[in-house]
């Protein structure tokens, strides 16, 4: 093999490999369960699929931007929005109201 030499893997290493990569890939924790053929996808999440720098990374990353946009607008990203408080003072006074 031209002289490289490779260090010992076992196939379940590959195993955990491939799972990882499936799932940094966008397949679904459910997909690579199927494919490993487990019955549940929390065993597979559990134990198969680690969370890699690059996943890591994008959820910062993700993370981040809602935080900016919220900043942009002035709030915090935590609080309600006037929308949503708004949604909740109408379904307030249409529950208080007798016959609604």
């Amino acid at each position: 093999m031209n002289g490289l030499i490779l260090p010992p893997v076992r196939l379940h290493d590959l195993r955990h490999d491939a799972a990882t990569m499936a799932h940094a890939a966008g397949v679904s924790m459910k997909g690579v369960s199927e494919i490993l053929g487990h019955s549940h996808e929390t065993f597979t999440a559990n134990v198969y699929a680690v969370v890699t720098k690059e996943l890591a990374e994008q959820a910062a990353t993700s993370i981040s931007g809602v935080l900016q946009r919220h900043r942009r607008r002035g709030t915090s990203g935590l609080a309600p929005t006037a929308e949503h408080s708004a949604d909740v003072r109408l379904r307030t006074s249409c529950a208080a109201q007798p016959g609604a």
